[in-house]
């Protein structure tokens, strides 16, 4: 059977569960958005909060993916919801980042012009501080893609659906410790060379490529 052939016979299958993916990544995405924001207002006014708020989205991130869906099925059972959840906390951290940065980089001094005319904090808030932050909210920096990390969302959709390819995945996984990655990323980020490049040559150094 070509690939073609495949495609033709389970174009039905496909079709459905690429919604089904593509559904779920969006409605992580939308909720982790909502909830993320929500702690950046909540805390970017106060820095131990703040640092709190990020340490604890970072350290979600840690925990692999298949970890994290294990421990979320003993509460919620196994479905969509649990991995709605799991990917929804894979994403909140460069969401609240960018909220706290965006919202702590405004101007004081147009927050305090905004009061001084009448406008409860809340309002301020609202009106002026929000639409001025949501740039930086909207767009992250190199070490997260763009828009809100889907890469992760999508990763863990994936480890979700099917747990074998993380059992596969784990020899590489197991190599990556953070003197390699901080010696990937630098290669990347500082020398300029291209990450497909990096990857590649590094898979070649450990046997996993030809």
């Amino acid at each position: 059977m070509t690939f073609s052939q495949y495609l033709a016979s389970r174009r039905a299958l496909l079709l459905a569960q690429t919604l089904e993916h593509a559904n779920i990544v969006l409605m992580s995405v939308a909720l982790a958005t909502v909830i993320g924001v929500l702690i950046g207002i909540a805390t970017y006014r106060h820095r131990r909060a703040r640092a709190i708020a990020v340490a604890i989205a970072a350290a979600i991130l840690t925990i692999p993916s298949f970890a994290l869906l294990g421990l979320m099925i003993a509460p919620l059972g196994l479905g969509y919801v649990p991995a709605l959840v799991a990917l929804s906390l894979y994403a909140l951290l460069p969401i609240i980042r960018n909220t706290v940065v965006g919202l702590t980089g405004i101007d004081p001094a147009l927050a305090e012009a905004a009061r001084g005319i009448g406008m409860s904090r809340l309002r301020s808030l609202a009106t002026v501080e929000l639409p001025l932050a949501w740039p930086v909210i909207l767009i992250d920096d190199k070490p997260f893609f763009p828009i809100y990390n889907p890469a992760l969302t999508v990763n863990g959709a994936t480890a979700a659906r099917y747990p074998g390819l993380v059992k596969l995945l784990d020899p590489i996984t197991a190599k990556l410790d953070d003197a390699t990655l901080r010696r990937l990323n630098e290669q990347v980020d500082v020398k300029g060379e291209l990450a497909s490049t990096v990857a590649a040559d590094w898979m070649r150094q450990q046997g996993f490529i030809g």
